[in-house]
């Protein structure tokens, strides 16, 4: 069966193709090399200071049942302040880098495997004054890692 050509109406033909469009040209005036909001690239041997913060505590624990073991205690009229973590969980079970004290979760592992973090420049998770870090598991198993701990 022969096909029939398809013919567009008047209208549909005008508008088949995009019609080019002229972009308005744009003139700038004097602009100062570094306005304001603007931040400056470091370079390759620029002068720069890195300064380390915080001390690394390492830790290997075994879990024969569900408890929790200290692994930081701040110094007297202290507060610990957390920047970072690394913690592997070896077993199905809860482990949890938490203040003792207050309970409150820094790092939640709901079943093995590991998880690290960088919390430098985010809001610190800070314990109160002379409150030690902890580890908590659920049930048996092997937690190791560390924490960066700054003083405060």
């Amino acid at each position: 069966m022969p096909f029939k050509p398809l013919k567009l109406s008047e209208k549909q033909a005008e508008n088949k193709r995009p019609q080019p469009q002229e972009t308005p040209k744009t003139t700038l005036g004097n602009l100062d090399p570094t306005p304001s909001g603007w931040r400056r690239i470091v370079l390759e041997g620029d002068p720069t200071t890195i300064t380390r913060e915080g001390n690394n505590v390492y830790f290997n624990l075994t879990f024969t049942a569900a408890g929790s073991t200290t692994i930081y205690t701040p110094p007297t009229g202290k507060k610990a302040q957390i920047i970072g973590f690394c913690i592997e969980n070896t077993a199905d079970v809860e482990a949890l880098l938490r203040f003792a004290t207050s309970q409150n979760i820094v790092a939640p592992l709901p079943t093995k495997g590991v998880v690290a973090m960088n919390l430098i420049g985010l809001k610190e998770h800070e314990g109160a004054v002379n409150e030690a870090v902890e580890v908590y598991a659920s049930g048996a198993t092997n937690v190791r890692g560390w924490i960066c701990v700054v003083e405060a």
